[in-house]
């Protein structure tokens, strides 16, 4: 899906180099979900179940506060 290409190159390019361990190993876990949940928590605004994982979704959707 090309939208959330664009959304996870964005992080890639803005924020992946800069992230500590835990994060990238977060970012990782993220990825192994399919594509029609990260369509929902990504691009739709749907909460995680995990709500931990909400910093790091925020940060991808580009409200982080950059």
């Amino acid at each position: 899906m090309l939208e959330l290409d664009y959304v996870l190159e964005r992080y890639l390019n803005d924020h992946f180099t800069t992230a500590d361990a835990a994060e990238r190993e977060r970012f990782g876990d993220l990825l192994a979900s399919q594509d029609p949940e990260l369509q929902l928590w990504l691009l739709n605004g749907v909460a995680h179940p995990d709500a931990s994982y909400q910093t790091l979704i925020a940060k991808i959707r580009g409200y982080d506060g950059d």
